[in-house]
Protein backbone atom coordinates (compact mmCIF):
# COMPACT_ATOMS: atom_id res chain seq x y z
CA UNK A 1 0.00 0.00 0.00
CA UNK A 2 1.43 3.52 -0.82
CA UNK A 3 1.44 6.40 1.62
CA UNK A 4 -1.31 8.05 1.96
CA UNK A 5 -3.70 5.38 0.67
CA UNK A 6 -6.46 3.46 2.59
CA UNK A 7 -7.54 0.25 2.88
CA UNK A 8 -11.37 0.46 1.86
CA UNK A 9 -13.91 -2.76 2.34
CA UNK A 10 -16.76 -3.75 0.36
CA UNK A 11 -18.99 -6.38 -1.10
CA UNK A 12 -21.00 -9.65 1.15
CA UNK A 13 -17.24 -10.86 0.85
CA UNK A 14 -15.40 -8.05 2.40
CA UNK A 15 -12.89 -7.76 -0.38
CA UNK A 16 -10.18 -5.55 0.18
CA UNK A 17 -9.44 -3.18 -2.16
CA UNK A 18 -6.69 -0.29 -2.09
CA UNK A 19 -8.24 3.18 -2.87
CA UNK A 20 -6.78 6.91 -2.42
CA UNK A 21 -10.03 8.07 -2.99
CA UNK A 22 -11.11 10.27 0.01
CA UNK A 23 -14.92 9.19 1.46
CA UNK A 24 -17.46 11.01 2.67
CA UNK A 25 -17.68 8.32 6.35
CA UNK A 26 -14.28 7.37 8.38
CA UNK A 27 -14.54 5.56 11.44
CA UNK A 28 -11.99 7.44 13.93
CA UNK A 29 -11.35 10.67 15.22
CA UNK A 30 -11.59 14.58 14.38
CA UNK A 31 -7.88 14.18 13.61
CA UNK A 32 -8.38 11.04 10.93
CA UNK A 33 -11.26 13.47 8.97
CA UNK A 34 -9.80 16.74 9.18
CA UNK A 35 -6.41 16.44 7.17
CA UNK A 36 -8.99 14.89 4.37
CA UNK A 37 -11.14 18.03 4.24
CA UNK A 38 -8.01 20.26 3.97
CA UNK A 39 -6.68 17.96 1.10
CA UNK A 40 -9.71 18.43 -0.86
CA UNK A 41 -10.86 22.18 -0.11
CA UNK A 42 -7.72 24.00 1.49
CA UNK A 43 -4.70 24.71 -0.09
CA UNK A 44 -1.66 24.69 1.13
CA UNK A 45 -0.41 28.41 1.82
CA UNK A 46 -4.16 29.46 2.76
CA UNK A 47 -4.24 31.72 5.53
CA UNK A 48 -6.74 29.87 7.66
CA UNK A 49 -8.45 30.97 11.07
CA UNK A 50 -9.15 27.92 13.51
CA UNK A 51 -11.62 30.07 15.72
CA UNK A 52 -12.29 27.48 18.18
CA UNK A 53 -8.77 26.31 18.30
CA UNK A 54 -8.72 24.47 22.05
CA UNK A 55 -6.40 21.93 22.05
CA UNK A 56 -5.65 21.84 18.42
CA UNK A 57 -7.03 18.28 18.02
CA UNK A 58 -8.28 19.34 14.54
CA UNK A 59 -4.30 19.38 13.62
CA UNK A 60 -3.05 16.67 15.24
CA UNK A 61 -1.80 14.71 11.85
CA UNK A 62 -1.24 17.92 9.73
CA UNK A 63 2.41 19.70 9.39
CA UNK A 64 0.89 23.31 10.05
CA UNK A 65 3.69 24.53 8.62
CA UNK A 66 2.34 24.44 5.67
CA UNK A 67 -0.68 27.05 6.64
CA UNK A 68 -0.68 30.48 7.77
CA UNK A 69 -2.83 29.23 10.40
CA UNK A 70 -4.60 31.90 13.31
CA UNK A 71 -5.15 30.21 16.06
CA UNK A 72 -8.12 31.59 18.24
CA UNK A 73 -10.10 30.30 21.18
CA UNK A 74 -12.71 31.91 23.83
CA UNK A 75 -9.87 30.83 26.46
CA UNK A 76 -7.48 33.61 25.11
CA UNK A 77 -10.36 35.94 25.02
CA UNK A 78 -11.55 36.05 21.63
CA UNK A 79 -14.88 34.82 20.85
CA UNK A 80 -15.85 33.38 17.87
CA UNK A 81 -18.71 35.73 17.38
CA UNK A 82 -16.81 38.61 17.65
CA UNK A 83 -13.07 38.21 16.00
CA UNK A 84 -10.31 40.64 15.39
CA UNK A 85 -10.02 39.74 12.18
CA UNK A 86 -10.69 42.34 8.61
CA UNK A 87 -13.89 41.89 6.41
CA UNK A 88 -12.68 39.41 3.40
CA UNK A 89 -9.26 38.85 5.01
CA UNK A 90 -9.08 34.76 5.31
CA UNK A 91 -9.54 32.25 2.94
CA UNK A 92 -10.75 29.76 5.41
CA UNK A 93 -12.34 29.21 8.93
CA UNK A 94 -12.49 26.15 10.72
CA UNK A 95 -15.58 26.20 13.12
CA UNK A 96 -16.16 23.51 16.46
CA UNK A 97 -18.21 25.26 19.27
CA UNK A 98 -19.61 23.17 21.29
CA UNK A 99 -22.70 21.25 20.21
CA UNK A 100 -24.40 19.16 22.78
CA UNK A 101 -26.69 21.55 24.90
CA UNK A 102 -27.09 21.31 28.82
CA UNK A 103 -30.80 21.89 30.30
CA UNK A 104 -29.26 23.00 33.92
CA UNK A 105 -25.58 24.52 33.30
CA UNK A 106 -23.55 26.81 31.42
CA UNK A 107 -20.38 25.42 29.52
CA UNK A 108 -18.10 26.91 31.95
CA UNK A 109 -19.67 23.98 34.47
CA UNK A 110 -20.47 21.08 31.60
CA UNK A 111 -17.80 20.90 29.37
CA UNK A 112 -15.04 23.62 29.70
CA UNK A 113 -12.53 21.45 30.01
CA UNK A 114 -13.47 18.95 26.47
CA UNK A 115 -13.73 22.70 24.76
CA UNK A 116 -11.14 24.92 26.84
CA UNK A 117 -13.04 27.41 27.39
CA UNK A 118 -13.01 27.70 31.32
CA UNK A 119 -13.41 31.37 31.57
CA UNK A 120 -16.77 31.48 29.89
CA UNK A 121 -19.98 31.12 31.05
CA UNK A 122 -22.10 30.75 27.53
CA UNK A 123 -25.64 29.64 28.09
CA UNK A 124 -26.49 26.23 26.36
CA UNK A 125 -29.38 25.10 28.10
CA UNK A 126 -31.61 24.26 25.09
CA UNK A 127 -31.02 22.90 21.47
CA UNK A 128 -32.03 26.14 19.89
CA UNK A 129 -29.28 28.46 22.19
CA UNK A 130 -26.85 25.97 20.61
CA UNK A 131 -28.32 26.86 17.45
CA UNK A 132 -28.11 30.47 18.03
CA UNK A 133 -24.31 29.82 18.64
CA UNK A 134 -23.57 28.24 15.36
CA UNK A 135 -25.62 30.68 13.43
CA UNK A 136 -23.51 34.03 15.07
CA UNK A 137 -20.41 32.33 14.59
CA UNK A 138 -21.13 31.79 11.30
CA UNK A 139 -21.86 34.87 9.85
CA UNK A 140 -19.20 36.36 12.00
CA UNK A 141 -16.99 34.02 9.70
CA UNK A 142 -19.02 35.05 6.53
CA UNK A 143 -17.51 38.53 7.20
CA UNK A 144 -14.04 37.34 7.78
CA UNK A 145 -13.91 35.42 3.98
CA UNK A 146 -12.95 36.04 0.85
CA UNK A 147 -15.35 35.47 -1.68
CA UNK A 148 -14.51 31.56 -2.09
CA UNK A 149 -13.60 31.35 0.58
CA UNK A 150 -14.14 28.08 2.90
CA UNK A 151 -15.69 27.33 6.28
CA UNK A 152 -15.62 24.33 7.98
CA UNK A 153 -18.08 23.16 10.54
CA UNK A 154 -18.13 20.48 13.05
CA UNK A 155 -21.60 19.36 14.27
CA UNK A 156 -23.77 16.56 15.85
CA UNK A 157 -27.22 15.76 15.75
CA UNK A 158 -28.89 15.89 19.13
CA UNK A 159 -32.03 14.42 20.77
CA UNK A 160 -34.26 16.72 22.93
CA UNK A 161 -37.26 15.94 25.30
CA UNK A 162 -37.48 12.70 23.34
CA UNK A 163 -37.27 14.34 20.19
CA UNK A 164 -34.73 14.64 17.48
CA UNK A 165 -33.04 17.77 16.48
CA UNK A 166 -31.07 17.14 13.14
CA UNK A 167 -28.59 19.83 13.90
CA UNK A 168 -26.80 19.68 10.68
CA UNK A 169 -30.00 19.86 8.75
CA UNK A 170 -30.62 23.60 10.38
CA UNK A 171 -26.96 24.28 9.81
CA UNK A 172 -27.41 23.43 6.62
CA UNK A 173 -30.20 25.54 5.92
CA UNK A 174 -28.97 28.49 7.81
CA UNK A 175 -25.37 28.64 5.76
CA UNK A 176 -27.62 28.46 2.53
CA UNK A 177 -29.46 31.54 3.21
CA UNK A 178 -26.78 33.70 4.69
CA UNK A 179 -24.08 33.70 1.95
CA UNK A 180 -22.84 30.15 1.25
CA UNK A 181 -23.07 27.02 -0.97
CA UNK A 182 -22.85 23.36 0.20
CA UNK A 183 -19.60 22.15 -0.98
CA UNK A 184 -19.34 18.85 0.67
CA UNK A 185 -20.34 17.01 4.04
CA UNK A 186 -18.21 14.37 5.97
CA UNK A 187 -19.45 12.06 8.10
CA UNK A 188 -17.29 10.72 11.44
CA UNK A 189 -17.84 7.71 13.28
CA UNK A 190 -17.01 7.49 16.51
CA UNK A 191 -14.53 4.77 17.34
CA UNK A 192 -15.20 3.67 20.60
CA UNK A 193 -18.80 2.11 22.28
CA UNK A 194 -20.90 5.25 23.70
CA UNK A 195 -21.45 4.87 27.54
CA UNK A 196 -24.73 4.23 28.46
CA UNK A 197 -26.56 7.15 29.84
CA UNK A 198 -30.03 6.15 30.42
CA UNK A 199 -32.00 2.80 31.40
CA UNK A 200 -34.33 3.12 28.88
CA UNK A 201 -33.58 3.25 25.57
CA UNK A 202 -36.31 5.32 22.86
CA UNK A 203 -33.99 6.43 19.82
CA UNK A 204 -30.55 4.82 18.48
CA UNK A 205 -27.70 6.30 20.18
CA UNK A 206 -25.61 8.53 18.14
CA UNK A 207 -22.12 7.73 17.23
CA UNK A 208 -21.26 9.90 14.37
CA UNK A 209 -21.00 13.99 13.51
CA UNK A 210 -20.10 15.76 10.32
CA UNK A 211 -17.88 18.11 8.94
CA UNK A 212 -19.71 20.60 7.07
CA UNK A 213 -17.68 22.29 3.96
CA UNK A 214 -19.45 25.83 2.76
CA UNK A 215 -18.04 28.08 0.60
CA UNK A 216 -18.62 32.00 0.90
CA UNK A 217 -20.53 33.04 -2.87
Amino acid sequence: MKKGEDLVYYGRNDMAIVSDYILTARVGRNEDVFPLVLRLYIPENSEVADVTYGGGRFWNRVDTSKYQLSKYDIETGVDCRDLPIPDDAMDAVVLDPPYIYNPKRTIKESIASSYNINKTSIDLSTIKKVLQLYYDSMIEACRVLRKGGVLVVKCQDQIQSNKQCWMHIDIQKFALENGFIAEDLFVLVQDTVPAKRWPHQIHARKNHSYFWVFKKK
